[in-house]
């Protein structure tokens, strides 16, 4: 290898290990440059070098393979940058480059070659030659640029409708925005945010640790409350913010609202109540003159509205409006039948877990309260028994089942029963008494349906 040639690469690699990528590059390209030329003196035949580059024609060929590899050691530094970019400048010169390169020297080849059999000298064709590569190269690279300057419009073009479209939309939202930057200072303010005049910086202060959009829970300005979103992006934040004052007042009102209803539903419990004891009380007195049927048609009576009483306890005493808890509006049905009757030595098993709107909780549990006390009166002689009161739900429908172990059924239908069917009937349902086979006592069942409430204004 020729001594220069050997420096010259030395000097170059070691300008590159020690990151002068400029200058190892620039000594790359010429010593590259150098071994091109040998290779085409020997693929052309013209052999006239000065004997101090003189080499075989594979020394020359691998001279140009290690100038190559010398470039390509830090291709993103130094002169070679701009080529293997990745940009559409660095496309098309790797493009041209690579075309020119190839068509120079197989052209050259040919021409060298085959220059005596030219119509030409051959330096005029490879002048020829280069006028046509570089009218060639600017025909290309002047197509390249249009299509990029066409494709930066469309883009600026398409950004600036975008742009336009989002700051509309951001100006007439409702919500107040505001777009600041890393020190909270704002970069854009939505016609509401201007109108407030709350200071951003405050918020971003309170904020600017986030990593996550965090939820603003209350900010007050002026009057008005707010409540909003604070969104952190790479620089700056987005901020958010909703006018919750009517809201705030429509809470506060209905909060008023439910106190007084709470109020008036308290003291119509109160009347109410007031109202089924004066009729207790009035019937109690009746029923210290009255004997025979007229005793117990009272005692029937009594019952009846302290049945009604049990249920607006219920529905009121307990504070649930829209549902009855069958369970303890029976338990203080039976309860109250065991004192009016004097049946201490009857026992109630009450298994009844659902609960159901007053609309069908009235009628029901009347029809307990006459079951109930049917069994206790006429069931047990001796004054001891047991009396099973269930509930139990058979798909979109229910079923009430009261039973007892007396004497059974004797097949007279009293009013009780009537007034039982006619409740029956009111939430869809039927009456059928059943004679168990057991040996003793009688089962009603009432199957029937939920009913909805019945608007009346």
């Amino acid at each position: 290898m020729p001594l220069p040639l050997l420096a010259a690469y030395s000097t170059s690699l070691i300008l590159l290990i020690r990151r002068h990528y400029h200058a190892g590059q620039t000594l790359a390209y010429i010593t590259g440059i150098i071994a091109y030329a040998l290779v085409m003196t020997h693929l052309t035949g013209v052999v006239e070098v000065v004997e101090a580059l003189r080499v075989d024609p594979i020394i020359s060929a691998e001279l140009f393979m290690a100038a190559v590899g010398l470039l390509g050691l830090y291709p993103q530094r130094g002169v070679t940058e701009p080529l293997f970019s990745g940009m559409m400048g660095g496309y098309t010169a790797r493009v041209l480059l690579a075309t020119m390169l190839t068509a120079i020297t197989v052209t050259g080849v040919l021409i060298l070659r085959g220059r005596d059999q030219l119509p030409f000298p051959a330096e005029i064709f490879l002048l020829s030659l280069t006028v046509v590569l570089i009218i060639v190269t600017i025909t290309f690279t002047a197509y390249r640029l249009n299509t990029v300057d066409h494709e930066r419009l469309m883009n600026e073009r398409g950004l600036r409708r975008a742009r336009r479209f989002f700051r509309d939309v951001v100006e007439n939202l409702e919500e107040a925005v505001a777009v600041i930057d890393e020190d909270g200072n704002p970069l854009h303010l939505n016609r509401a945010m201007k109108k407030l005049g709350i200071d951003c910086r405050s918020i971003h202060d309170r904020f600017m640790d986030a990593r996550a959009p965090s939820y603003i829970r209350s900010l007050k300005a002026g009057d008005r409350n707010f409540t909003g979103w604070y969104i952190p992006l790479d620089e700056g934040a987005i901020i958010s913010l909703t006018d919750i004052t009517d809201l705030m007042r429509a809470q506060e009102e209905l909060q008023r609202n439910i106190m007084e209803k709470d109020a008036l539903l308290r003291e119509l419990h109160h009347r109410v109540k007031n109202n089924l004891q004066i009729i207790l009380s009035l019937i109690n007195m009746q029923m210290r003159s009255a004997s025979g049927d007229a005793r117990e048609a009272l005692v029937r009576t009594s019952t009846r509205v302290q049945t009604l009483a049990a249920i607006q306890e219920s529905v009121y005493g307990l504070g649930s409006l829209a549902e009855v808890k069958m369970h303890e509006c029976i338990r203080r049905i039976a309860e109250n039948l065991r004192s009016v009757f004097d049946a201490a030595d009857v026992e109630f098993h009450i298994d009844a877990r659902h609960a159901f709107n007053v609309e069908t909780a009235m009628p029901l549990a009347l029809i307990v309260n006459e079951l109930v006390s049917n069994s206790i009166q006429h069931a047990f002689p001796q004054g001891r028994g047991t009396v099973k009161v269930e509930i139990s739900r058979m798909n979109s429908e229910y079923c009430l089942r009261v039973m007892d172990d007396g004497v059974g059924f004797s097949g007279e239908k009293r009013m009780g029963l009537h007034l039982a069917l006619n409740l029956a009937r009111q939430i869809e349902g039927d009456l059928r008494i059943l004679l168990r086979e057991d040996g003793g006592g009688t089962e009603v069942t009432v199957p029937f349906r939920e009913l909805h409430y019945r608007r009346r204004l």
